[in-house]
């Protein structure tokens, strides 16, 4: 490898380039968060050569050309963090073919369990090499002058341009044998996306903000006083070592189980005090309603006030005025977006996809003065992916003819009509058909309903709405009759998720290395609570065992896979739910990739800023929305048809004002 120091030397970096078709990229950096750190070093290369460029002293302007242009593949290992400080540091916007060895691990070995994706942990699986990725030494670039650094800490750089290589090549085969050349090819296209994303972050109305964290706050005391009453419970000051005060209580609301022990001393016994066993437990008439009530005021507001409270404001950005998160893409078995809240994270730790549905906290999110957004919602993207893969006549009659399924559906269950005014049927229906999708068996069914019929905005209704059992497996069973092909289908995905019947697996090197013993005790711990699948249990456990190398999987029509091990649980549920899911997020990271090129295409003032379940959010200079929204659209529909040959697509939304239904 090379240190370079000397601005002249740049050019001799561009002339190993020209020459390459492929190279590694990464970057140390004075820390983790973007806006408050810049660059140290910035690395090139490959197994043969690495450059390790000091860009405190030199320009690295001139590879930009490279790192935007199609022809040239641009490794690395979370090449995210580094694409980030290049856009907002160098200003660099485009990042074409790209290949992120962090990602491919994790579309590899996707519902496997093995948690760590690290550039140390994947050397070391793939090439039995040990790195010292110690947070000493990667931290000690922070503090180390120019021409200064150790052969310890070049070392280090080099390697971080060397080992992805050898790393993806070895990666490859496993990405052919296992067919995930398309989910590859479409998530390192979401790299840069998601990238700008974070960087651009979203406004916050903070007045409109503290006025909902007050009323919290207001509703969680209003709940407090009402469980001290029923529990016969007081509150008193405390004083630490330094004279603050805590208001300290004989039982504390917060912890589940002193909460069930509070609960058992009045007679009440519930086995959790999970939101849906309350719930239950009231509809039953086995809690009292105003006790239930109280516990569930008490913990909405709870939630809103120590999630999204006063904290939530703290993580705004003092440079940007905005709230930004880090996006992980495919952490989730589904490939869904999920948001980093965690102590690695590299901001403040919010989560931007898990605000509130409700439209008071979504409106607080507002585009900066003179912008709009402009906000998307696919709609009924699963069971429209469901009607796609089974061709069930009444999903195809529904999307054909653009009518409601749910409405379709219930009037065929029912025997009555159902429509948006029967708002209660209508509702019934909808838990019917989404909980039949996902393998929801008769009795959790039943429960649902009662659940799911009783709530409204997180609180009990006003008045019960009580089912017999007869009448919600007349509904479950009637389902499957009024749409014939769902079951066949689902049961099929099941089936070829199932290691004791699947003949549809791939070998797996780590997975072969388990202990037999433990997976025979796994296996035999899963087969104990459903013992009705199987005929001889013994001969079952010998079977997985032996069979303990191979994964068996679900898949999208896009070739997204989520893998099984011969021990897994709810294979049988997230075989049927994976296929519909996971085609879901491909079509939305389809779709985010389409817009953010089309954005770039038309040179408009616009950009992505978040994606929360089946929504895009962009905002965009309020003259230019007419001419950006004339073409979203389309790409939307255009990226759903990609995929969907049979079924038609469906959008709805437009220019808003705020965070809110287009």
């Amino acid at each position: 490898y090379e240190y370079i120091y000397n601005p002249a030397d740049i050019e001799k970096v561009q002339s190993w380039l020209s020459e390459k078709k492929l190279f590694v990229a990464d970057s140390e950096t004075s820390g983790l968060n973007v806006f408050s750190s810049d660059f140290i070093l910035f690395q090139v290369g490959d197994e043969s050569k690495q450059w390790i460029i000091d860009c405190r002293t030199v320009s690295i302007e001139p590879l930009k050309p490279y790192m935007a242009d199609p022809s040239y593949l641009k490794l690395g290992q979370h090449l995210k963090h580094d694409i980030k400080f290049l856009m907002y540091r160098q200003k660099w916007t485009r990042f074409k073919n790209l290949f992120d060895t962090m990602i491919a691990e994790q579309i590899i070995r996707c519902g496997t369990g093995y948690p760590a994706f690290s550039l140390e942990t994947l050397v070391l699986q793939y090439l039995g090499i040990q790195l010292d990725k110690s947070a000493e030494l990667r931290t000690s670039f922070w503090h180390t002058g120019v021409n200064e650094f150790s052969k310890e800490q070049l070392d280090y750089a080099a390697g971080d341009v060397y080992y992805p290589l050898l790393v993806a090549k070895e990666q490859k085969s496993l990405i052919v044998e296992r067919g995930l050349t398309s989910t590859i090819l479409l998530e390192n296209k979401v790299i840069p996306v998601l990238a700008g994303m974070e960087l651009k972050g979203m406004a916050i109305d903070k007045p409109a903000w503290n006025k909902l964290t007050e009323e919290a706050k207001a509703g969680k005391d209003k709940a407090e006083q009402i469980l001290n009453t029923f529990f016969g419970s007081s509150s008193f000051m405390q004083e630490d070592v330094f004279g603050s005060a805590e208001a300290i209580r004989d039982v504390d609301y917060d912890s589940p189980k002193q909460v069930k022990k509070a609960l058992e001393k009045l007679g009440y016994f519930l086995e959790d005090t999970k939101k849906n066993s309350i719930v239950l437990a009231a509809v039953m008439g086995h809690l009292p309603k105003d006790l239930a009530q109280a516990l569930l005021l008490y913990r909405k507001n709870f939630t809103r006030v120590s999630r999204y409270g006063d904290s939530f404001l703290q993580a705004i950005e003092e440079s940007t005025g905005r709230i930004h998160t880090d996006f992980t893409q495919c952490m989730t078995t589904s490939g869904r977006l999920s948001s980093r809240e965690d102590e690695e994270s590299e901001t403040d730790k919010v989560n931007l996809q898990n605000i509130p549905r409700d439209s008071e906290y979504r409106e607080c999110f507002v585009p900066k003065p003179g912008y709009v957004f402009i906000v998307y919602d696919y709609q009924a993207i699963e069971p429209r992916i469901l009607g796609e893969l089974s061709h069930d006549p009444t999903y195809l009659r529904v999307f054909d003819n653009d009518l409601d399924l749910y409405s379709e559906i219930g009037t065929g269950i029912l025997k009555k009509e159902v429509s948006k005014k029967t708002k209660e049927l209508r509702e019934q229906t909808k838990i019917t058909v989404l909980g039949n999708s996902y393998g929801t068996g008769k009795k959790k069914f039943y429960k649902k309903m009662l659940i799911d019929m009783n709530l409204q905005g997180g609180l009990l209704k006003d008045s019960f709405l009580i089912f017999a059992r007869a009448d919600t497996d007349m509904m479950w069973e009637h389902f499957f009759k009024v749409c014939p092909k769902i079951k066949p289908t689902l049961d099929s995905f099941s089936d070829l998720a199932d290691p004791n019947k699947s003949k549809r697996k791939v070998y797996d090197a780590i997975a072969a290395e388990e202990d037999p013993k433990e997976v025979a005790g796994k296996i035999a711990a899963n087969l104990e609570k459903f013992p009705y699948r199987y005929k001889n249990i013994p001969e079952t456990i010998k079977y997985l065992v032996n069979q303990r190398c191979y994964l068996t999987y679900s898949q999208s029509l896009n070739g997204r896979k989520r893998f099984f091990k011969v021990y897994h649980r709810t294979f049988w549920t997230e075989g049927r739910n994976h296929p519909i899911q996971s085609l879901a997020a491909d079509i939305l990271k389809t779709a985010m990739v389409a817009v953010d090129d089309a954005i770039y295409e038309h040179q408009n003032d616009a950009f992505l800023v978040n994606q929360v379940h089946d929504e895009l959010i962009v905002e965009v200079k309020a003259e230019q929305a007419e001419e950006v929204d004339a073409y979203i659209k389309p790409i939307l529909l255009q990226s759903e048809s990609k995929f969907l040959k049979r079924v038609k697509p469906k959008v709805e939304g437009g220019i808003v004002e705020r965070w809110q239904k287009g």
